[in-house]
């Protein structure tokens, strides 16, 4: 996803992205990262942890856990402009976790949003 997120940035500028990650997984990112090092791709954040930097990844919000990370980005979907859906990329099984859910709220009705796999290969 940070991949993506810097395209989008490097496209559209920091605006255009905005990453929502649960705290439990902040630790299986490279947090190790001093904003110091030559990529710097990490800067401390008003709590002192670390974040991806704005400029180059756009806005990263961390969130108590899945639950509410999966609210916070389909209000921010629901919310967006016409043309706005949802996109799953390669992942595990969040990832599959997540699609199915959106895929049932289009089936019952809950948002009328693209919904799309990608598969990389």
């Amino acid at each position: 996803m940070g991949e993506v997120a810097k395209t989008l940035v490097s496209l559209s500028g920091p605006d255009s992205v905005h990453g929502i990650i649960p705290e439990p997984l902040v630790k299986y990112e490279r947090t190790d990262i001093e904003p110091t090092t030559p990529n710097n791709a990490f800067s401390r954040g008003p709590d002192g942890k670390l974040l991806p930097v704005y400029e180059k990844y756009g806005r990263t919000t961390v969130v108590q856990d899945m639950h509410t990370r999966k609210q916070l980005m389909a209000q921010e979907v629901l919310a967006g402009g016409p043309g706005s859906g949802f996109i799953a990329l390669s992942g595990g099984y969040g990832t599959l976790e997540e699609l199915m859910e959106v895929v049932t709220w289009n089936q019952l009705g809950i948002h009328n949003r693209g919904v799309i796999v990608y598969n990389v290969e």
